[in-house]
């Protein structure tokens, strides 16, 4: 059976904005919620993109939601962590289970022969 391994020490890379290739990408827009949703929401944005993304919800009439992509990466790597050790927990009962199930067949099988 393939184990998963999960790298426990998973780090947040800083990428750049591709139309600003000199600044750092550092939010994104949450605003995922139809009708509102631009085509641009839920892209990494940059100091100046935040700026230009701001002004299209404002021709919409809708309000940007950003949040801060670190924040956000760290918030659910914790989480992601937190489902692996779960899994892990769940996986060695379903084994311990499955062994315990295997030998209490195989004494039936032998006490059935006898």
């Amino acid at each position: 059976m393939p184990t998963f391994h999960y790298n426990q020490y998973m780090e947040y890379y800083k990428t750049y904005c591709s139309l600003h290739p000199y600044e750092s990408v550092t939010n994104f827009c949450a605003d995922g919620k139809p009708p509102s949703i631009l085509a641009q929401c839920l892209v990494g944005l940059c100091a100046t993109c935040i700026c230009e993304h701001t002004e299209q919800h404002l021709k919409r009439g809708t309000p940007p939601c950003y949040e801060n992509i670190k924040s956000t990466f760290s918030k659910y790597n914790d989480r992601v962590r937190e489902q692996v050790g779960k899994i892990e927990q769940d996986k060695e009962w379903l084994v311990i289970g499955g062994l315990f199930r295997a030998q209490s067949v195989r004494r039936s099988k032998r006490s059935a022969r006898t």
